[in-house]
């Protein structure tokens, strides 16, 4: 195997992570906007404000400039806090939510919310 070929698969895991993690930011936005939504259960709310708390700080567990891994805390934290709190937020309630997203990017949902 060649040096360039490791190079620019590390450089296309690389942009996957930073595409996963925009990605990741309209779905926090839309959790965010979902919390005060009266059909939301506390945990779920619990967890929307720990997932907004934890992308938008400005310290994180694992520095951005260490290489992949930087990316990888937000990226692997606030994905499990999103998913949990979308497993427990009604289907209706998110869809009112988020009404400009694509209907199957939200994380933990498959095909389109009723």
């Amino acid at each position: 195997m060649t040096g360039g070929g490791l190079r620019d698969r590390m450089r296309a895991y690389r942009a996957n992570i930073r595409r996963r993690i925009g990605d990741l930011k309209w779905d926090v936005l839309a959790l965010f906007l979902a919390r005060r939504d009266p059909r939301v259960p506390p945990k779920a709310r619990l967890a929307i404000v720990l997932a907004v708390g934890y992308f938008f700080r400005p310290i994180d567990l694992i520095p951005d400039f260490i290489p992949v891994i930087g990316q990888l805390d937000e990226l692997v934290i606030v994905s499990a806090l999103a998913a949990f709190a979308l497993r427990s937020i009604p289907g209706r309630s998110w869809a009112s939510t988020a009404p400009g997203r694509r209907r199957s990017s939200a994380p933990g949902r498959r095909g389109p919310t009723p």
